[in-house]
């Protein structure tokens, strides 16, 4: 059929209607006359209220298309915007999230920022996994599990494409299901990269995977490979990031930012907001990537994090630091006995959002602003109207392209306390 795309929504999909019904339609923009071919309706009981299509032709493209540099680009389901121009791909990203906000979070009047550029819209990420099947390593097609094979990926940095080709032509992947590899600026080399690659699968051959790592050192500084019959190493389990106030190290299964470059936007622009009088309530810290600086900008800290590996290398990490307390501890747990008083929480939950009880009992709290770090603008949407409900009000959200080429948005919201007794 024949459509014309209205705008882009959530995922990066063009959206059209055909006989006022709303059709998904993937690699497309907004303008574009396309010739599309419909997919069948996943199998449900109920009708779907959508449908999905599949472009077979572009009739009228729009000003903004370009070329995409990847030629697997709409075959891998890794990216959804290398189609859309780097200008177009951060207002994109505003338009997103505004939409969650007011559509999902019923929030208007809100400052939205325009998106903060990553300083690389390729060879910008650090960390990737692969998934393998059949001896094949790649990623998963789109809104498929089936592999389309990976030589090289462009935003992956340089150190990644290397070890991704040596890999694939020289480890037995048969008996793997996936291969993450990790990067990081080499300690006292700082324009060279040192890789961490990490093998999972039922079986792999130890004297294998002994001899690829003694082989390719120094590029190589670690191997990994957890099997059903556990876990072996060579060499380090972690590594170092550099452009901190103080080195960062994190263990190859705790969460770290795959844009190092964004991160440390977002990091000042925060920072930029916190003052020596703050005391700061920090919910999922990880391995101490905001509790590092907000220990030199605030008066004193209190960070909660659940996952014992990344507190174990925030205490690393914050060795020396007095003004903060660590405490491993699921939010929900620790939220009940902290007394206070804070003037400030920071909050970086994972896609999921943050649960009502916990949002509720931060709000009793009554900390004077709330910071909260977003991957998905949904679940931002849906936390900060329940934040406005008890008592807080959002004065603006910084949109950050954390992940070019892709539909992902990252954000920062600020929300300030209504004085006792007021209301919105």
């Amino acid at each position: 059929m024949r459509l014309q795309i209205e705008k882009l929504v959530g995922g990066g999909r063009g959206l059209a209607r055909y006989n006022g019904q709303v059709v998904f339609v993937p690699h497309v923009l907004p303008g574009e006359i396309v010739e599309v071919d419909l997919l069948p309706p996943p199998h449900r009981t109920q009708p779907p209220d959508y449908l999905e299509g599949t472009v077979r032709q572009i009739l009228e493209p729009a000003l903004e298309r370009r070329v995409p540099p990847c030629p697997l680009f709409g075959i891998c389901g890794g990216c959804q915007l290398q189609h859309l121009t780097r200008e177009a791909q951060c207002r994109y990203k505003r338009e997103v999230l505004m939409d969650a906000l007011a559509r999902i979070g019923k929030l208007t009047g809100i400052l939205v920022q325009p998106t903060v550029a990553s300083p690389a819209d390729f060879g910008y990420r650090c960390r990737v996994r692969f998934a393998v099947k059949h001896g094949q390593m790649g990623f998963y097609a789109y809104h498929t599990h089936r592999i389309v094979p990976v030589s090289e990926c462009p935003i992956l940095t340089s150190a990644l494409n290397t070890l991704l080709k040596d890999i694939q032509g020289n480890l037995p992947l048969y008996t793997l299901s996936e291969v993450e590899l990790q990067a990081a600026t080499a300690s006292g080399a700082p324009h060279m990269e040192e890789v961490l690659v990490i093998l999972r699968g039922k079986q792999f051959p130890a004297g294998v995977a002994k001899a690829f790592y003694e082989t390719r050192r120094p590029l190589l500084c670690g191997m990994v490979i957890e099997t059903d019959r556990g876990r072996q190493t060579w060499g380090r389990t972690t590594l170092t990031y550099s452009g901190m106030p103080r080195p960062l190290r994190v263990r190859h299964n705790a969460f770290v930012q795959i844009n190092l470059e964004v991160n440390r936007l977002i990091i000042a622009c925060l920072m930029s907001q916190i003052c020596k009088e703050d005391r700061v309530l920090e919910f999922y810290s990880g391995s101490g990537n905001i509790t590092l600086p907000l220990s030199q900008h605030a008066d004193s800290v209190t960070a909660i994090e659940r996952c014992r590996h990344a507190v174990a290398d925030a205490r690393a990490n914050l060795k020396g630091v007095t003004n903060v307390i660590l405490r491993c501890a699921p939010v929900e747990q620790a939220i009940p006995t902290l007394k206070g008083p804070y003037t400030v929480a920071v909050l970086d939950p994972p896609r999921e959002g943050v649960p009502s009880n916990v949002l509720t009992a931060l709000a009793r709290l009554r900390p004077q602003r709330i910071f909260y770090l977003s991957c998905d603008p949904a679940t931002l949407a849906r936390d900060l109207a329940r934040l406005c409900k008890d008592g807080y009000t959002c004065t603006s959200v910084w949109p950050f392209d954390m992940f070019p080429q892709t539909a992902h948005v990252e954000a920062l919201a600020t929300l300030e306390a209504y004085p006792r007794g007021s209301h919105a």
